[in-house]
């Protein structure tokens, strides 16, 4: 079971497991057995611990208050977001298409990452 509020995290957002994380999902096998039709599902709930070194971003709700997406600013990095967030930025790099590495599949300053994907809608393998 994953910890849905602040006060079920124990240590703050720098030691808080499990994560939440993106979780990308086979809808579908075609004729030759490979993998298609994929979708991401959030598993877990990001939790905001607010601004610190590397996220200083804007945190995007949808209308029941839960957090939706991250808009990157200057001084962004995914080892701060992640921090901040809770939420695990390597499978979240994946799904948004976007590199760990510098150079790798590189974000620019005002890419907003989606954090809970729509499970319903399809994700594309790619760069």
């Amino acid at each position: 079971m994953f910890p849905t509020s602040e006060q079920e995290r124990v240590g703050g957002a720098e030691n808080c497991h499990p994560l939440a994380r993106i979780e990308i999902q086979r809808d579908s096998v075609d004729v030759d057995g490979n993998a298609a039709d994929f979708h991401g599902e959030l598993i877990g709930e990001p939790i905001d611990f607010g601004p610190r070194r590397g996220a200083t971003g804007t945190v995007n709700l949808d209308d029941q208050g839960r957090i939706v997406s991250y808009t990157t600013v200057t001084g962004d990095n995914l080892d701060g977001i992640e921090k901040r967030l809770c939420m695990d930025m390597t499978s979240t790099a994946t799904y948004n298409r976007v590199g760990w590495a510098p150079g790798e599949h590189p974000w620019s300053i005002g890419d907003t990452f989606i954090l809970r994907p729509d499970p319903t809608a399809a994700w594309i393998p790619g760069p």
